[in-house]
């Protein structure tokens, strides 16, 4: 977890909270999360949102060790995907 925290402010995000154990949220006031989150989703990832401000809310835990890297490479295709387009708001539904 904290790898991934390190590596996404890398990335332009910033963590929410202060994460203590295995689940963390991260994400940007700048950035537009819901082509963010569908760019994963298209690549395989199934992300959980948070609202105000948008990002990503995740568990994690050994066993998603092996796939960090692949995570983070494709955070970082979905980052650049979502860069310069204009935000928009994602709608929670319940």
């Amino acid at each position: 977890a904290c790898e991934l925290l390190r590596l996404s402010y890398w990335l332009g995000f910033q963590a929410f909270g202060k994460p203590q154990l295995s689940i963390l949220a991260y994400g940007s006031e700048e950035m537009d999360f819901s082509c963010i989150g569908d760019a994963l989703l298209r690549r395989g990832w199934v992300p959980n949102f948070v609202k105000k401000p948008d990002g990503i809310h995740m568990m994690l835990n050994l066993t998603h060790e092996p796939v960090v890297q692949e995570y983070l490479a494709h955070l970082a295709e979905a980052r650049d995907t979502a860069s310069g387009r204009p935000k928009t708001e994602l709608q929670a539904n319940y």
